[in-house]
């Protein structure tokens, strides 16, 4: 299939590093030529942002974040302390929950209020961008790829939260009489849905310095991986980390990145396309 597919991994309050990517993309016009994209949890949400085609409202949203409104601090505090006291990892807390519990311990206010202001579901519905969303069933722990498209306002929010209810922080969603949780479980980085219908050119957008994906995974296809030069941050530093002044700093990373990677090709001038393909394969970037 022409043309090129956008892929957004999880990584919860890391997310903000993705629309500094977006703003890089669109600098050099690159992002009119997205025409499908993939979002694992806080990937999901950045989907449904790039799917409204307006960046400053993607801005706006990461601006105007909090840990108050999406966690409560005093539960950030007690969830912190118990996990570094008594040494719980967040894949301990993943299995435990998939198979005693079905409860977060925290509300889904914030996101639903986040989506309210700035998420207009009826554009996200009826973009001509195809849009993936990444959920993990429980409990049989298996990946579910979700098409948002074409679908009504209460199904896609229900995707929406669904893709980011990460165990023990936030309660499942039940989808067609099935439960769901965060995507990033069993895919983080859903590149499959858009192999699948065809993308041979496909963007992927890392949150994490460990989660490179081998050229031998999807064979016959021009990956660009686009990965963070400096980490991110844990689970308790970076993932529920939605503090606005590291929300902004990641954003600048995120564009920083990306320029730094995309400008030198462009600034080849006449010649940019030849060597700029030649470069890319060399160094199994991907073609863009």
């Amino acid at each position: 299939m022409d043309g090129i597919a956008l892929v957004l991994s999880g990584g919860g309050g890391k997310g903000s590093y993705q629309i500094g990517v977006w703003k890089a993309l669109r600098e050099f016009g690159i992002d009119k030529k997205i025409g499908a994209v993939a979002g694992t949890s806080v990937g999901a949400l950045n989907a449904a942002l790039f799917l409204q085609d307006n960046i400053d409202i993607a801005k706006e949203v990461w601006s105007n974040i909090s840990n108050e409104k999406i966690l409560k601090i005093d539960k950030i505090e007690t969830l912190k302390k118990i996990l570094l006291e008594t040494g719980i990892t967040s894949s301990m807390v993943n299995n435990y929950l998939i198979t005693k519990g079905k409860n977060g311990i925290f509300s889904r206010e914030g996101l639903l209020e986040i989506m309210k202001e700035y998420v207009d579901l009826d554009i996200v519905s009826q973009s001509k961008i195809q849009c993936f969303i990444s959920c993990c069933e429980i409990p049989k722990k298996v990946v579910k790829y979700f098409n948002i498209n074409n679908n009504s306002q209460e199904r896609i929010k229900d995707i929406l939260l669904a893709s980011s209810a990460l165990p023990v922080i936030y309660d499942n969603v039940i989808i067609d009489d099935k439960r769901y949780i965060d995507g990033g479980i069993v895919d983080n980085i859903p590149v499959k849905p858009l192999y699948d219908i065809g993308y041979k050119t496909i963007i992927v957008v890392h949150l994490s310095h460990n989660s490179i994906i081998r050229d031998t995974d999807f064979p016959g296809i021009n990956m660009f991986q686009i990965i963070p030069r400096k980490p991110q941050g844990n689970f308790i530093k970076g993932t529920l980390d939605f503090d606005k002044k590291h929300a902004e700093i990641r954003m600048n990373q995120g564009y920083e990145d990306t320029y730094r990677l995309i400008r030198p090709f462009y600034d080849m001038g006449l010649i940019k396309d030849r060597v700029y393909r030649y470069v890319c394969k060399k160094r199994g970037l991907g073609l863009l």
